[in-house]
């Protein structure tokens, strides 16, 4: 008994050593000069970054500098006054579930103070804490340090490490600690890694399954990861996401998502590592700016309907245009889709009951190129209201206005990403195509679509923006059927923040509600942001838009 003692002593020592060794290559490509400042010099962005970003998460393999130094220029339109870095504990030997920095960072690229502000708030709580001094050998704190010295000089960091002991009470216990000491003028910097230990294909299956948690900014989602399948530290990734809703009331736009593989392309099923970049933001329109030519942007918006009341509005030329300004400032001029709520016919036809739509071709065409739509979807309960021969015509007049119209159940290859259009609602005055079963949503999702496949569909119940019974049934199937994404029509109402049931395997936002319609305030709307990265993976975020009607009508 006492040899197997002996033997077990030996390997956690030889274990110890492995770790350590990997510790200081790690350390020694942090040293590396002319990497970084090439990471920094090809990553400036040509662009004004927002002004509000008020965190950001970034790898810590140097392998990936050009994405650490993405996420700290997406950060460097204001000078912070503080730097709280998040790390996990590499070295895994805390003691106390967290470490807390004392001494100077070094890095190549200058000196980084210590920040006793935090530092000794945090060390008073020794049940919790260990103080880490310059922590030698954690290649989260210093794979990262040099950028924030270049990008941010002088600027004081306390580095914060998650050891193994460190669970979700610890969390929280940590969270309500940090929540007062973080001022407006604190940048908060989560150093993480995603999927870990994964063959390029499974990684990316992960990467969805992540990317979908955190484009909901819940902190409590965040629990459905497994660490190191998805990501190298829950505990900095709860606590980023915890600190930033708790404290800004931020939401993150996700600006990459890349493989090892993609820096190492020869051995794409040996085991990978992922990298994401996220900026953290209070205004999610200011997230808009932040745009890369390593992924592809769409935007979808809620329900149009260009008729009835909003003729003045949208005849108006002054109020067109402030419309439409103001969605542009939102999505930059990318395409934009929509859903259409009726029929485009160059006059209204004698006798048309008030419910049917019909949508002036004179103030539709310049509202919905002026508002950069590329791509509307005619699988809704008005686009049929005057029968076949009302959506043929409204199908030509879209193509005269180099639009695309969609039609239910018709996959559309918009390049970077497959459409599947579907509705569950039908017309009050025409029967057509719409998904009345399980087994019917089945056989309309089982497509042969390259992914990601993103289904726009017209569901739910009228001014609500709540998943019903049909609704996570529905999603439910479109998960199994391989849709990656999910994005609702006809509530009137728009979500607050995408979800992602089923622990990550689908994301969903239930309802954009409205962006052109007739209907007063109590109603609202959103659009709905589709970021498509390289590997094909996709993040959605919402970016809240106004009430044209009632704003343009109370003028």
């Amino acid at each position: 008994m006492q040899f197997l003692w002996v033997i077990v002593a030996i390997v956690v020592v030889c274990l110890g050593h492995m770790a350590r060794a990997q510790e200081s290559r790690f350390i020694q490509a942090a040293r590396h000069l002319p990497k970084i400042e090439t990471a920094l010099r090809q990553e400036r962005p040509d662009f004004d970054p927002p002004a509000g970003v008020t965190g950001i998460t970034v790898p810590h393999h140097l392998l990936a500098a050009d994405l650490i130094a993405r996420g700290v220029w997406a950060a460097s339109a204001r000078q912070p006054k503080r730097i709280l870095l998040l790390s996990p504990d590499h070295p895994r030997d805390l003691e106390t579930p967290f470490g807390v920095t004392t001494a100077p960072l070094d890095a190549e690229t200058g000196p980084v103070p210590p920040d006793p502000a935090i530092s000794d708030a945090l060390l008073v709580h020794r049940d919790l804490f260990t103080d880490t001094g310059n922590v030698p050998i954690e290649h989260g704190v210093h794979s990262v340090t040099p950028f924030l010295a270049s990008v941010f000089p002088g600027v004081p960091v306390a580095a914060v490490t998650s050891g193994k002991t460190a669970g979700p009470t610890d969390w929280a216990r940590l969270a309500d600690i940090l929540e007062p000491l973080i001022a407006p003028d604190t940048l908060i910097v989560q150093s993480t890694d995603y999927s870990h230990h994964l063959p390029q294909s499974v990684a990316v299956l992960r990467d969805q399954e992540t990317l979908s948690i955190l484009s909901t900014g819940d902190a409590s989602a965040a629990l459905a990861l497994n660490q190191p399948a998805h990501l190298d530290s829950l505990a900095s990734q709860w606590l980023m996401t915890e600190l930033q809703t708790r404290v800004h009331a931020a939401s993150p736009v996700i600006i990459a998502n890349r493989s090892s593989a993609r820096y190492a392309p020869g051995a794409p099923e040996q085991g990978t590592t992922s990298y994401v970049v996220a900026a953290w933001s209070a205004d999610a329109g200011a997230g808009s700016a932040l745009r890369y030519d390593d992924q592809d942007v769409l935007w979808f918006g809620g329900d149009v309907m260009t008729g009835r009341g909003m003729i003045p509005v949208l005849s108006d030329p002054q109020r067109l245009a402030a419309m439409v300004q103001a969605v542009q400032a939102i999505t930059g001029g990318a395409p934009l889709l929509v859903n259409l709520e009726g029929a485009l016919l160059p006059e209204r036809p004698i006798g048309a009951h008030s419910a049917q739509h019909w949508l002036p071709p004179a103030v539709t065409r310049p509202a919905l190129r002026g508002m950069g739509v590329t791509a509307v979807s005619l699988a809704n309960n008005h686009a049929g209201d005057f029968g076949p021969i009302g959506t043929e015509m409204t199908a030509e007049a879209l193509l005269a206005m180099d639009i695309m119209p969609m039609f239910h159940a018709e996959v559309v290859d918009l390049g970077p990403v497959r459409i599947l259009p579907l509705t569950f609602r039908r017309s009050y005055f025409a029967e057509h195509d719409v998904i009345r079963t399980g087994d019917q949503l089945a056989q309309a999702c089982d497509v042969e679509a390259r992914p990601p496949v993103v289904a726009f569909v017209h569901w739910g119940g009228d001014y609500t923006a709540t998943p019903d019974r049909e609704v996570e049934e529905a999603t439910r199937i479109l998960r199994d059927c391989g849709i990656t994404a999910v994005i609702g029509a006809h509530g009137h109402v728009a979500s607050d923040a995408p979800d992602a049931p089923m622990a990550g395997g689908i994301l969903r936002v239930t309802s954009l509600g409205n962006l052109i319609f007739d209907q007063m305030a109590d109603v609202s709307g959103a659009l709905a942001e589709l970021r498509v990265f390289e590997q094909g993976t996709v993040a959605l975020r919402l970016v809240p838009v106004p009430n044209f009607f009632d704003a343009q009508r109370l003028d």
